[in-house]
């Protein structure tokens, strides 16, 4: 099943030449087990906060990174912590070189934020972790980020006001964190 999103993130759709001055949000999860939801699951919510902050925003959306350093998951396909920053770096970069004027990292998974703010700060783009939001928001218990974790797989099937309410307040949290410093 395609997540009803996907089909909907027209910041995803654009060619070279408008790349070039964009400020491009680079979704970041993993591949791991989230007890019965998908394994994509923090791919998916680096996606969506994506897109909404790129619609809110008038930037734009480069495809996302959905491998991680993620040794804490027993089923999980897991990068070397290095690798897993150099990826992303280099991907970065990459958009930077092809004219983007700005890269913000848009990190659904927690497990390699420290690795991924760190290679941010050094190579010049910008980080945020959307879990380190949620927290802040009040899912600061495991209980409540995995309650979370499985009314936003909810979402992904079916309406949830309640997730939409979150996702809402999350990206307007991140939006005034972020500011819109450039519109294509």
């Amino acid at each position: 099943m395609v997540p009803r999103f996907l089909g909907s993130c027209e910041e995803l759709l654009y060619g070279y030449r408008e790349l070039r001055g964009a400020v491009v949000l680079l979704p970041v999860g993993s591949f791991e087990d989230h007890f019965e939801e998908p394994m994509v699951l923090d791919t998916l919510l680096a996606f969506e906060i994506s897109c909404r902050l790129a619609r809110r925003c008038g930037w734009l959306v480069a495809w996302p990174l959905g491998y991680a350093f993620s040794p804490e998951h027993r089923y999980s396909v897991s990068l070397d912590e290095d690798l897993d920053a150099l990826l992303t770096a280099w991907i970065a970069g990459s958009l930077l070189r092809l004219g983007a004027s700005r890269v913000i990292v848009v990190d659904g998974h927690y497990g390699h934020r420290v690795a991924l703010e760190h290679v941010a700060k050094t190579r010049g783009f910008g980080y945020i972790n959307v879990w380190d939001t949620l927290i802040s928001m009040g899912y600061s218990s495991f209980d409540k980020q995995v309650g979370f974790e499985k009314a936003f797989a909810e979402y992904l099937r079916n309406e949830n006001k309640h997730v939409e309410e979150t996702l809402s307040r999350l990206s307007a949290v991140l939006v005034s964190r972020l500011g819109c410093i450039a519109h294509r």
